[in-house]
């Protein structure tokens, strides 16, 4: 037993040391939560099969026929957990997202904190902690508002009488804009002109900012 703890101590520090860090400073890339924990399971199950059939001399050919069966109970028990389970493996094999993108998902808007095996956390800019099954990411509508890792997109419409001509409409958005603390120049905000209204003309202002930046401060001033 102490052996066998022994080498899960070495191979939990092999593991932190080595995968994490390779990915996290080399590559510069944060490693899923779900794929480590799926990752060790699997490892500490081999290790364990393999001290109990080299050290103890246990048979465990007939463990593997009895897992087999109580997985398949299992698995009909907890349905909507493997279910979870197996949207967070699509999840991340396709990922619509990375930690730390803007994500509106199930009418919840938010900053992508964590996601592991069962569900997903967002954080929402009144910091807000929202935790969303995965089945609602594999299933539903996903709008990712980062152009780029550190910035948000936000946008929204303004209805400006027909006597202002699109020209002026669009030079005096873009000139609120500019006096905005906090809109980034690159990119620059966008003015769309977006539909005819019965009034005014639609016009759909886009500007983007930092992801830690107050946005609702940023969108009063505009």
């Amino acid at each position: 037993l102490a052996s066998f703890f022994g080498v899960l101590t070495i191979g939990e520090i092999f593991f932190g040391l080595g995968l994490d860090y390779y990915l996290r400073v080399c590559r510069g890339a944060e490693i899923p939560t779900i794929f480590s924990q799926l990752i060790k399971a699997i490892l500490y199950l081999i290790v364990a099969l393999s001290f109990l059939s080299t050290t103890y001399k246990i048979d465990i050919t007939p463990l593997l026929t009895t897992s087999a069966i109580f997985s398949m109970v299992i698995g009909l028990a907890l349905q909507d957990v493997l279910g979870n389970f197996f949207a967070g493996l699509s999840v991340h094999i396709s990922p619509p997202f990375r930690l730390g993108d803007w994500v509106k998902v199930s009418g919840f808007f938010g900053c992508v904190v964590e996601s592991n095996w069962r569900a997903t956390t967002i954080r929402t800019s009144t910091r807000e902690l929202v935790t969303l099954p995965n089945n609602d990411f594999s299933k539903k509508e996903i709008i990712n508002f980062s152009f780029r890792p550190g910035i948000l997109m936000q946008e929204f419409t303004i209805g400006l009488a027909y006597e202002t001509s699109p020209e002026t409409a669009r030079q005096s958005l873009l000139g609120a804009c500019s006096q905005v603390k906090g809109i980034q120049t690159e990119p620059a905000p966008l003015i769309l002109m977006e539909a005819f209204q019965d009034f005014s003309i639609q016009y759909r202002l886009r500007y983007w900012i930092r992801d830690d930046g107050e946005q609702a401060g940023i969108r009063d001033q505009v």
